[in-house]
């Protein structure tokens, strides 16, 4: 964890050396779908949708560069998680309990990444900005996991049947192209819509598909200080 802080605010020197008139805190929710499975060894499920949730916060500064255009840079902390349902399938074979029948159960890669977005914001109307722009991710840590839940004689049990470290088999770094909107309430508080187009197939492992995210974000922003 300590690794993965020295990182983050190594990344966010630029974005201090640019904010002269105002910061935000950002936090929020987000929703991440591929169109294959992220990973390696997913068998019959290969090319099936893989989707999840995940939660982002950091901080914005914006510069205005006149009284329509602004230009501002992110550095955010994204935990997310991407996967599907399993029902009446097997562990894929190269995992340790390979084999092993399930009832239901599902798989999931657990995602924790740096993102930099540099943003063009449009401010034509009073109290909304438009946002466009070009996001970098650095991948810290991603991990998969398989967990089964079986019933006998009406009893559920549920075990974490398999699990590994997965870096290698992940892209460290991403890009995406981002589209996005804040409604502003007048004081400090704020509300903003994202989507980001991932431009970079996440899978690195030998045989698989590619896996290129999309992703939508929702977040409530807190203005540090007013613009002078």
């Amino acid at each position: 964890m300590r690794s993965s802080l020295a990182v983050i605010l190594l990344l966010m020197r630029p974005l201090v050396a640019i904010a002269q008139p105002h910061g935000h805190l950002k936090a929020g929710a987000s929703y991440l779908h591929c169109s294959d499975p992220v990973g390696a060894g997913h068998g019959a499920h290969t090319g099936h949708r893989a989707a999840g949730m995940g939660i982002h916060l950091g901080v914005a500064f914006e510069t205005r560069l006149n009284n329509r255009f602004g230009l501002r840079a992110e550095s955010l902390l994204e935990a997310r998680q991407v996967g599907y349902d399993m029902v009446q399938g097997r562990v894929p074979s190269d995992w340790p309990s390979g084999g092993e029948k399930i009832s239901t159960g599902d798989r999931s890669t657990r995602l924790l990444h740096v993102q930099l977005p540099v943003i063009l914001t449009l401010h034509e109307w009073s109290l909304l900005r438009l946002d466009a722009g070009f996001s970098t991710g650095y991948l810290l840590q991603a991990n998969d996991r398989i967990r089964a839940v079986e019933t006998y004689s009406g009893n559920t049990h549920t075990d974490i049947i398999a699990e590994r470290n997965s870096m290698n088999s992940m892209a460290r770094w991403e890009c995406a192209v981002l589209l996005g909107a804040e409604v502003d309430s007048g004081r400090k508080l704020g509300m903003a819509l994202r989507y980001l187009h991932g431009l970079t197939d996440l899978d690195r492992a030998p045989g698989t598909s590619p896996s290129f995210p999309r992703t939508w974000h929702v977040s409530l922003t807190y203005r540090l200080r007013h613009a002078g």
